[in-house]
């Protein structure tokens, strides 16, 4: 739609470095990879994996897993797969698992907050 939601205040339609449109260029396939992401988390999520630490976090690995299967192979074609690997992957790791750590203890937390809560008001309303 051409509003600036990328980095610098660039739209999609922005060029990139490379020439081509950002919603095309080397970050293009860590975007996509956020669709099929969503699906394995969400999916997952719905069967019970945010409800304890360890299932989060695998259920987060694949989110993972599904961002780097598209975006380390089309950075690649920029780049060369070796320098897809140093500069699209490595970097990223440390942050990756510190935020899935945090998220995997923060996310079961909070449906155990939700069910003391949920018992407190049903008891308060008998």
């Amino acid at each position: 739609m051409g509003l600036p939601v990328f980095a610098g205040g660039t739209s999609a339609w922005s060029p990139s470095a490379f020439g081509v449109p950002v919603i095309l260029g080397p970050t293009a396939g860590y975007l996509f990879g956020f669709v099929p992401a969503a699906f394995f988390v969400g999916l997952l999520a719905s069967r019970g994996w945010d409800r304890s630490f360890w299932r989060a976090a695998l259920a987060m690995v694949a989110g993972e897993a599904a961002i780097y299967a598209l975006g380390l192979p089309w950075l690649a074609r920029y780049v060369g797969p070796g320098a897809a690997v140093s500069l699209g992957l490595l970097p990223f790791i440390p942050g990756d698992i510190l935020k899935l750590l945090l998220a995997s203890a923060l996310l079961p937390a909070g449906w155990r907050i939700l069910q003391v809560l949920g018992a407190k008001q049903i008891s308060e309303t008998k």
